[in-house]
């Protein structure tokens, strides 16, 4: 029976691996990023209750839900304007900062969801390893069982292993993107992100 078990884990393992790789290609980043890239007016610190790690989290990693960004938006848009605590702590984020009426919503909800955007993107690159060392687990039949959620989030730390800590940053040359010292055991992920436009420029000219 456990044989079965962790059988069966492991083709879910593979499974999701492959899913999540086919949903990170479908995702239009070109059109995201023209839409979006100047939408900057809502930068400030957002109260506790209206950010968005636990929903990405619930949805990409603990149910395995892949939605779009339209539609995962729409969901947590709705989210923190139906639940009492939810819409008081943004109805006190929009006063405070911008001294409109909660009910104003076009013009937030657009500066909203770009901020938004750019913390889904990055989350989406956090799980991207994550699946990636389930697969690789689930291939060699090693039994280490990864751990990421909001919580371990908010504490600088993107996933774990047992005692090890992991966090994944992109290639930086900027002092303050560096890590730094800890007591912790922290492996350092780092990815690069290119402009494949400007790279087939400089290999074919």
């Amino acid at each position: 029976m456990g044989g079965d078990k962790e059988s069966a884990e492991m083709i879910d393992n593979l499974t999701d691996f492959e899913r999540f790789r086919r949903f990170l290609e479908s995702i239009p980043l070109d059109k995201y990023r023209e839409e979006l890239r100047d939408v900057k007016w809502v930068e400030q610190n957002l109260y506790k209750e209206i950010l968005p790690l636990e929903s990405i989290f619930k949805y990409y990693w603990e149910k395995r839900e892949f939605l779009s960004f339209e539609d995962w938006f729409e969901n947590f848009w709705t989210e923190i304007n139906t639940i009492p605590e939810k819409k008081e702590a943004l109805e006190k984020f929009k006063r405070y900062y911008f001294n409109r009426r909660l009910e104003e919503n076009d013009w937030f909800k657009k500066g909203f969801k770009a901020r938004m955007y750019r913390t889904w993107v990055s989350l989406l690159t956090q799980l991207d390893f994550c699946y990636v060392f389930e697969y690789v687990a689930s291939k060699k039949n090693l039994n280490l069982p990864l751990i990421c959620d909001a919580e371990l989030d908010a504490r600088g730390i993107d996933a774990m292993v047992n005692d090890i800590c992991f966090q994944i940053a992109k290639i930086s040359e900027r002092k303050e993107a560096r890590a730094g010292k800890t007591k912790r055991k922290i492996v350092p992920i780092l990815y690069a992100v290119y402009d494949l436009e400007k790279m087939k420029r400089s290999i074919w000219n």
